[in-house]
C-alpha cells in the first residue's frame, strides 16, 4: 500500500470542501471542476487521467468512495452523468487529524493569537496580494502539519 501523497490530501480537502457546502454527505462535481480547484487552491496541476488514477487509489484505500451515474436518454442512447463522491471514514478520520494538529498550532503559539485576536473577535488577516506566494505559504503550512 503506498502512502497518502499530498495530491490526494487535496482531493480529499476538495471534495471535503464541496460536501460541506451541499448540505448532504455527498457531492457531484465534474472532473473538470476538480482539476479546476485543485489548480486554484493547492497548486496542483495533473491531466484527467492522473485525477482518475488518484481517484481510484483513494477509492481502493477506503478515503472515498464514488457512484457512477449513466441516465438513458428517451432517444435510447446512455447519457454519463457526473459521478458522486463520498468520503469514507479514512477520510473523516484524517480530516478529523488535521483539525487536531491545526488547532494546537494555534493554542500553543500565542504570538499569534495576540497579533489576530481581539475582544472584538477575529481581526481581518492581512490579505496577501500575490496567488503564488499565497499558495506557497499554504504548502508550508500544510506540511509542518503532516510533519
Amino acid at each position: 500500500m503506498k502512502s497518502t501523497t499530498f495530491t490526494d490530501l487535496a482531493i480529499i480537502y476538495t471534495i471535503q470542501g464541496l460536501i460541506s457546502t451541499t448540505g448532504k454527505n455527498y457531492c457531484w462535481p465534474s472532473q473538470a471542476k476538480l482539476l479546476y480547484l485543485l489548480k486554484e487552491f493547492y497548486g496542483v496541476v495533473i491531466s484527467r487521467r492522473t485525477l482518475n488514477y488518484h481517484l481510484r487509489r483513494l477509492e481502493d484505500q477506503g478515503f472515498i468512495s464514488r457512484i457512477r451515474r449513466i441516465k438513458r436518454r428517451p432517444d435510447g442512447t446512455l447519457s454519463l452523468s457526473t459521478s458522486l463522491y463520498f468520503l469514507g471514514k479514512k477520510a473523516l478520520r484524517l480530516l478529523k487529524n488535521f483539525a487536531r494538529k491545526t488547532w494546537h498550532i494555534v493554542k500553543h503559539n500565542p504570538s499569534w493569537i495576540k497579533k489576530n485576536i481581539t475582544a472584538k473577535g477575529i481581526q481581518e488577516i492581512e490579505k496577501i496580494p500575490d496567488p503564488q506566494e499565497k499558495a506557497r505559504n499554504y504548502l508550508k503550512f500544510i506540511q509542518q502539519l503532516l510533519s
